[in-house]
């Protein structure tokens, strides 16, 4: 798998990092005035850049990571029909579950995609 397929893609960090988020991760997405394009840099402690040399950062958040900042009644699948994952809200047992996000192609893009939804909808706090 690649490293890629297992963080948040650029652009959804790019609007996480908007909505406020905080910037603590593992990876972070990265360029610099010598860079034509992004690239994911390692960070052993996952705390913030320590010296910001890049012109633009982002927090690549991990399937883990993003899993830490949902709620316990969200979680993702993978349909084994589409292959896409999907994000649902568990309502009980007799009620069934409410989608919340279809058609993604990563579980760290649904996870990031699930999390933009409840900060943008008032449900969770940041």
């Amino acid at each position: 798998m690649k490293l890629e397929d297992q963080v948040c893609s650029l652009e959804l960090a790019i609007k996480l990092k908007s909505l406020g988020v905080e910037q603590s991760s593992l990876w972070y997405w990265v360029k610099d005035s010598w860079l034509k394009e992004f690239k994911l840099i390692y960070t052993r402690s996952g705390d913030i850049l320590p010296i910001t040399i890049y012109d633009e950062e982002y927090s690549a958040f991990t399937v883990a990571e993003l899993g830490e900042g949902l709620p316990t009644a969200y979680y993702t699948r993978h349909d084994t029909i589409t292959r896409d994952w999907l994000g649902y809200r568990y309502k009980g047992r007799d009620i069934g579950d409410e989608l919340i996000v279809a058609g993604i192609d990563t579980e760290a893009n649904a996870r990031a995609k699930m999390l933009i939804y409840l900060i943008e909808n008032g449900l969770v706090k940041i």
